[in-house]
């Protein structure tokens, strides 16, 4: 049976957790022109920072910084400049639609999933929304995002629950039998010599 990502263990201390959780989200303003708002974006003190310097997280990549505000911004701005997930995420905003960002064959994907779907097929997990989510029947709207108090912790655990899939860390039973390899036909003239050397036999014995 495998293990829901979502009741495994995370491997950050309980406390730090509690603490992560307690943190609100505070929407980032535009950074420069053409950079899309995104509500998964998020500012935090950096803890244990004495200056109070704040960081700027990608929810959606588990809480990965993007940069620190004030300094420099040209990673976060390449990441957010191609994220897909705004705008994916706003076609149907649903309470069980999850958007993560992580790393495959050594570059960021954006993809989707549904809590209640999310084992089917975790090696090919969806990239777009629009054919996921629209005319869905377990579809509820979703409230503000900073309701969710363990939206990084279960974005975290759903992470590393796919690149154990992809790793192979993590198999499924076969579902169906293996294909069966069926002999190839024999041609015409084979059969017809075939045929006639056992008559052959079957007269000189």
């Amino acid at each position: 049976m495998l293990e829901d990502p979502r009741e495994s263990q995370s491997s950050a201390p309980a406390s730090e957790l509690s603490r992560r959780e307690e943190w609100t989200a505070i929407p980032l303003p535009i950074v420069q022109p053409g950079l899309p708002a995104c509500e998964l974006r998020w500012e935090r003190p950096i803890e244990g920072d004495e200056q109070g310097a704040v960081e700027i997280i990608c929810v959606a990549a588990g809480g990965k910084r993007l940069a620190v505000k004030g300094g420099d911004e040209r990673e976060m701005l390449a990441i957010c400049g191609s994220c897909t997930i705004p705008r994916e995420a706003a076609r149907r905003p649903c309470l069980y639609l999850l958007p993560i960002k992580t790393e495959r064959d050594g570059q960021p994907r954006d993809y989707f999933l549904c809590r209640w779907f999310y084992t089917l097929r975790p090696e090919q997990p969806a990239t777009k929304t629009d054919w996921m989510c629209i005319g869905c029947r377990f579809w509820f709207p979703r409230p503000p995002v900073h309701f969710f108090k363990d939206l990084e912790r279960v974005t975290q655990k759903l992470i590393q629950y796919h690149q154990d899939v992809w790793a192979g860390r993590i198999t499924f039973p076969r579902l169906y039998p293996p294909p069966v390899e069926w002999p190839k036909p024999v041609p015409r003239w084979k059969q017809f010599l075939q045929d006639l050397l056992v008559l052959w036999q079957g007269r000189m014995g």
